[in-house]
């Protein structure tokens, strides 16, 4: 049996940490433990599984909608979609790796390579799996855990002994600051939750991945427990989270507290909810509460995909449930969420209590602005809120795009479930099922020329281009803005 860790709480505070604290961190670090390569690639030749570590680049076309050609000879990049003589390219091709010719995000081993593919760009992938059991004697250097001297992490082991110290020394590291350095590869093995996160956590655009998160008797539950500062540039994926027993459950974080934030963060994996409680629910795949108080925006510039799924069939709770693609309740008017999108599914099965689901979020006080939301939401039961971007809100909706389908036992909106504090905003290629009210906000029909063109989400939703990427929009293949 593979053995289970309880990985501390991870609380995150935004302050320094005291020199009393730097003295008793002190000779942490000097771990001999490995640190994972990251190795770009490139390929010249159409639809070919080979690597090489040349930078390179191919005599590829890459071409746009204003040009006219014959996709049924072409072969190079038409509008984001790769084509070899006219068929769609599994492959790499001109140094990105595609499948059916659109660009791939997982993990591939190419000639023997393993490889972590994002938006089609590969990096090598050489973290070696925990074993489940080995905690490392330290960081992987001697720091202060300031600001500007970060205690960094380049192993599952010392993953692991950030954990034990988070859980068991709390009080000297819940200020400091801490970074990956490497790509930690979990083994499919099974955790509990983190503790805390100390005042920030970056990921340093690396990921941890390849781990089953199995919730206790806490009631906060997600890969940390709580937050009360910043996680930044960190990616989770290659996760399922089987939840019986808490009440917030994030796969970043459960409870996002105070002055938390969450900043240019990808997440990619699966929560599974089967309740046997009383309690209300919060679920989300970057937060499950968001409860944060600051001028800035408690979640920006992240992603989601993935899924997540509540079935009141396997519990007996009467309370109402909240879920969302990025957060599941965002308690604070302060509490924005913007510049993010999900391409996640959110699914409620329940019988009479109150269910809200929405591609975004389930329920918002705070404001939702320049997102958009692909995946299907579904939340059954009469008393049940499924939007596009959000189930219920009290705060206000703008500039967003929701594209996935939306179905509800009660109230159903292409937007918001139930208010009418949307502006600006677009659905394309929905179908809506469900009641819709008085204060049912009704979003403009886009057509597909719109989402197609830059002019519409630069000029029209005025997103900006500094975050935005809109070089590459296809929406037949779903290719819509990426963030930079």
């Amino acid at each position: 049996m593979k053995k289970k860790l309880i990985l501390a709480s991870l609380a995150v505070a935004a302050c320094l940490c005291t020199s009393i604290m730097f003295a008793a961190c002190d000779g942490l670090g000097g771990s001999t433990d490995s640190t994972s390569s990251s190795t770009s690639i490139s390929s010249s030749s159409s639809g070919s599984t080979s690597s090489s570590n040349s930078s390179s680049s191919s005599s590829s076309t890459d071409s746009t909608s204003s040009e006219s050609v014959d996709l049924t000879t072409y072969t190079g990049v038409y509008n984001g979609v790769c084509y070899d003589n006219g068929s769609l390219v599994t492959g790499v091709y001109s140094g990105k790796y595609y499948v059916d010719g659109v660009p791939y995000t997982g993990y591939e081993t190419i000639d023997g390579t393993k490889y972590r593919i994002v938006d089609g760009i590969m990096t090598r992938f050489t973290a070696t799996a925990w074993d489940g059991t080995t905690v490392g004697t330290g960081f992987a250097n001697v720091a202060s855990g300031n600001s500007s001297n970060p205690f960094q992490i380049s192993s599952a082991a010392q993953l692991m002994f950030f954990a034990d110290k988070m859980e068991n020394a709390y009080s000297n590291f819940y200020n400091c600051y801490f970074e990956l350095t490497a790509d930690i590869d979990l083994g499919g093995n099974d955790i509990t939750a983190f503790a805390s996160t100390g005042a920030q956590f970056n990921g340093n655009g690396h990921v941890i991945t390849n781990f089953n998160l199995v919730t206790d008797s806490n009631s906060h539950c997600g890969l940390f427990r709580t937050s009360n500062g910043k996680i930044v540039n960190l990616s989770v994926d290659n996760f399922t989270i089987t939840n019986k027993n808490c009440e917030y459950v994030g796969a970043l974080v459960g409870y996002l507290n105070s002055s938390g934030r969450i900043i240019d963060c990808y997440v990619n994996g699966t929560i599974n909810t089967q309740v046997s409680s009383s309690d209300k629910m919060y679920v989300g795949l970057l937060a499950g509460y968001v409860n944060t108080e600051t001028s800035e925006a408690a979640i920006s510039g992240c992603h989601v995909a993935g899924s997540i799924t509540y079935d009141i069939s396997a519990g007996k709770t009467s309370a109402p449930v909240y879920a969302g693609g990025l957060a599941g309740y965002v308690a604070y008017a302060a509490g924005a969420i913007e510049d993010s999108y999900s391409t996640a599914t959110v699914s409620l099965t329940v019988s009479s209590n109150n269910a809200y689901a929405g591609g975004i979020a389930g329920y918002t006080k705070g404001t939702i602005t320049n997102c958009y939301s692909t995946g299907a939401v579904t939340s059954s039961g009469d008393t049940a809120y499924a939007g596009g971007i959000v189930g219920a809100a009290d705060g206000t909706v703008t500039g967003c795009v929701a594209l996935g389908n939306v179905t509800s036992g009660n109230y159903a909106g292409g937007i918001i479930g139930s208010s009418s504090k949307g502006t600006s905003c677009y659905g394309y290629g929905q179908t809506v099922s469900g009641k819709s009210n008085s204060t049912t906000y009704t979003a403009t029909a886009a057509t597909e020329d719109q989402m197609n063109s830059a002019t519409f989400w630069k000029d029209t939703l005025t997103w900006d281009n500094t975050v935005w990427d809109f070089s590459t929009l296809n929406v037949s293949y779903g290719l819509l803005p990426t963030l930079k």
